[in-house]
């Protein structure tokens, strides 16, 4: 029986192990948000989404060979855009509008640091737990893309 070309799994693979950590991440934030009395339907919602997209994308990314340069740009670039994507999420059923809850979740994923937040006030401290747990990922990711990617070029 012939070997299929397992070539091009890597952008799947990095996207899917991706989305596995926003759905871990998801779950603990929606206990703490249930242990401070706080919606967490937004938190729930997210990790719903992403669990079983995460668990496919992990399934056939699965790969033994070894990504090529192309396929880790596209991988991480996709990841990029599809991690805050799903990251706005929980800002939206906090209150945000669609709009202000992407650039909320972007900018946090991109370590820019900007924010659409008026009142800080009203704001559930889960969300804001939630929104400096993203701007931490932003500043690693920039320094894993650093450390990681661009040596190979």
């Amino acid at each position: 029986m012939a070997r299929r070309n397992r070539r091009g799994r890597f952008a799947p693979y990095v996207i899917g192990a991706g989305l596995a950590g926003l759905t871990l991440l998801m779950v603990v934030l929606g206990l703490y948000a249930a242990w401070l009395r706080e919606p967490l339907t937004g938190f729930w919602v997210t990790g719903l989404l992403t669990g079983p997209l995460a668990a496919l994308l992990l399934w056939y990314g699965h790969s033994q060979a070894e990504p090529t340069r192309r396929e880790t740009f596209i991988g991480v670039m996709l990841l990029w855009l599809i991690i805050p994507l799903f990251g706005a999420i929980p800002f939206a059923y906090g209150g945000m509008t669609p709009v202000s809850a992407v650039f909320e979740s972007m900018s946090g994923y991109t370590a820019t640091g900007a924010t659409a937040l008026r009142d800080f006030e009203s704001f559930p401290r889960s969300l804001f737990l939630y929104r400096a747990i993203t701007q931490w990922f932003g500043g690693i990711g920039i320094i894993v893309l650093f450390v990681a990617v661009f040596p190979q070029l």
